[in-house]
């Protein structure tokens, strides 16, 4: 995909995919003497469940994030990268953008202009897609990610929680964040058309979230697998 290929230095499309597989070749080779192997990714669970990618000691898990700051996030995270200095010279990026509908601004734009297009983002299905959550973890309802869920025994744990899930399952004390936005728009930016809007678009998973949501609640726990839903 765009992301992957804009890993790789400078050339035309054509030119950094062939060199793709070169690139890739010192994991492959790597694979058979590592005893764990993560990969992460923009993944569906109904995807890796059709592929059968979802072998027996596997571990799949995914960490959900309320449904509204996640569209006003993805916003701000395209926002980053259309104005970043170093975005012209990222054939990938670029590609990527382009795709999104959205042109390299040739002259700056004011922190206003940034917000009004934030918005308007927030109405274009190709940046925000509906229901993301239940896109990804189910066929698009929270009825269909709660049985994906259950029947894949994913591990599902949330932002607030991640922390705490990273030492008490993995051992990790870690802080950082990569890849971080700038905050162009704001909740508080948003005017109540705006937020019916992403309140309709988001409405399955706000379900499906709230229900993982009491079930850690009521467990007391960092995470819960599916089959605890």
């Amino acid at each position: 995909g765009p992301a992957c290929l804009a890993l790789l230095d400078q050339g035309t499309l054509e030119e950094r995919r062939i060199r793709l597989p070169e690139k890739l070749r010192p994991m492959m080779t790597a694979m058979p003497r590592l005893k764990t192997l993560a990969v992460t990714g923009h993944f569906s669970l109904g995807w890796l469940r059709d592929e059968n990618l979802l072998r027996f000691g596997d571990v799949v898990f995914s960490t959900l994030r309320d449904p509204i700051s996640m569209a006003i996030s993805k916003v701000n995270f395209l926002l980053t990268w259309l104005i970043a200095p170093e975005t012209p010279s990222m054939p990938g990026i670029v590609e990527w953008l382009n795709d999104l509908g959205l042109q390299i601004p040739t002259t700056e734009l004011s922190d206003e202009e940034l917000r009004q297009l934030g918005r308007n983002l927030l109405y274009q299905h190709r940046t925000v897609s509906p229901n993301t959550l239940c896109q990804f973890l189910g066929r698009g309802s929270a009825e269909s990610a709660l049985d994906l869920c259950t029947s894949s025994n994913i591990e599902l744990t949330t932002v607030g929680r991640y922390s705490r899930w990273l030492s008490e399952r993995w051992g990790i004390e870690t802080t950082q964040r990569i890849n971080e936005s700038r905050p162009f728009l704001r909740l508080g930016d948003l005017n109540a058309q705006d937020n019916d809007y992403l309140h309709d678009i988001t409405a399955e998973d706000r379900r499906f979230l709230a229900h993982v949501e009491a079930t850690l609640e009521k467990r007391q726990s960092c995470s819960i697998l599916g089959s605890q839903l």
